[in-house]
């Protein structure tokens, strides 16, 4: 498992985590089914939430260096260089 895809899972989960709470901790106030309306969307929400941010950090490519992009010269070219 590489670093980006560990920290994409471990932020995702993080802000799923907030989310999630954020809504429940809302709905504490009242019973019943505001709170179980409240859980649903909250979980609803940070899973979405956690996904889309595991994908941008995960599985978006790195931009590369522009040192990188350029072509190999042959070796007569760099030596005029």
């Amino acid at each position: 498992m590489s670093n980006r895809t560990l920290l994409g899972i471990i932020s995702g989960f993080i802000y799923g985590v907030a989310v999630f709470w954020g809504a429940i901790y809302q709905a504490l106030a009242v019973d019943g089914l505001v709170l179980l309306a409240a859980a649903a969307i909250g979980l609803a929400g940070g899973m979405i939430g956690g996904a889309l941010l595991y994908l941008i950090t995960a599985v978006c490519p790195v931009e590369e260096r522009k040192e990188d992009r350029l072509p190999e010269l042959p070796e007569e070219y760099r030596a005029a260089a």
